[in-house]
Parts: C-alpha cells; structure tokens; sequence
C-alpha cells in the first residue's frame, strides 16, 4: 500500500493516450470514486468505444460538476459538433432507407 487512496487518473490518462481503452475503461468501472474526472475519462473511454450517446452523457455530466473545466468543456463542444455532423447527414441516409 503506497498510503494513496481514490483512482488513478493519471495512470487511465496514459492508458487512454497508449489506445488501451478496454484496460483504462476497465479500472474506471472498479472505481467508486466517482468525480467530474472520472466521468470525463470514462466519457472518452465510450466515446473511443463509439457508445456516443452514453459519451456524451458522462462528459456532460462532467461539465455540470466542474462547469469551470475548459477540458471537458472543449470536449463538449467537441462532441457536440461531431453530433451536428452526424445529424446532418441522417435524413440523407433516410432517404436511401
């Protein structure tokens, strides 16, 4: 025991930055700590996963616990003008349905 407690976020960081989604998504799900970071890292971990909805969902939530966090504002931002993209091109895909 090294004396520290809660999630290691870094560790997930580079996890994720390394493309081990699985394994960093993993340690999120054993974590109880559950904080505007851990929502974020596990909105991108979903996001990665192509779960887009729950994504959005866990970095939104991450915005409402630390509306001052430009990180996970960006990210927001981010998704959301992917989510604009994507809804765009649905009625088009329609049509051919």
């Amino acid at each position: 025991d090294d004396g520290r407690e809660g999630t290691d976020f870094l560790r997930i960081r580079q996890l994720i930055a390394s493309g081990s989604i699985a394994v960093a998504l993993g340690l999120l799900e054993k974590s109880s700590d559950r904080t505007a970071e851990w929502y974020y890292l596990s909105g991108v971990c979903l996001l990665r996963q192509g779960y887009f909805a729950q994504a959005s969902q866990h970095i939104q939530t991450a915005v409402a616990m630390e509306p001052n966090n430009i990180e996970y504002r960006r990210a927001m931002e981010r998704m959301a003008a992917r989510f604009s993209m994507l809804a765009c091109s649905i009625p088009a895909a329609r049509q051919v349905l």
